[in-house]
């Protein structure tokens, strides 16, 4: 079981979702502002059946997808309390920390960045998680 502050590893049952655009307004630098890190891979996780989660994951996937190489959505389980990013290399940990500063304030806290230990780096360089707490 994991701590309540802590991102669980991702669940098996992940099951990916379709990205809806939404309106919602972001404090985030507009894709005009932000630099494009076309090495980035980024996965979002949220909680399943939760609308709130579902709606606020596909606005971050609209806003990420014209500056990485690749972001998904992908349903979860169970979800951390608090809003993560995980990295799976220690030279990406400033990357996750420009990735947070990238999202904005979530609404539900502060982005807490994590590295996950060495047998979960079989992910390239510039890969990263992004666990969304349920709204």
């Amino acid at each position: 079981a994991s701590k309540p502050d802590e991102a669980p590893a991702p669940a098996a049952a992940a099951v990916p979702s379709a990205a809806v655009p939404s309106t919602d307004e972001s404090s985030a630098p507009s894709a005009a502002e932000a630099p494009v890190r076309k090495d980035w891979q980024v996965d979002i996780y949220y909680q399943s059946g939760s609308q709130a989660a579902e709606t606020e994951a596909a606005r971050l996937t609209a806003q990420l997808g014209p500056l990485t190489q690749r972001v998904s959505m992908w349903q979860a389980n169970a979800v951390p309390h608090l809003p993560a990013i995980l990295y799976f290399h220690p030279e990406d940990a400033a990357a996750a920390q420009d990735l947070a500063n990238l999202l904005g304030q979530p609404a539900s806290g502060e982005w807490h960045t994590r590295a996950m230990p060495p047998p979960r780096t079989r992910r390239p360089p510039g890969s990263f998680e992004v666990w969304l707490p349920v709204p």
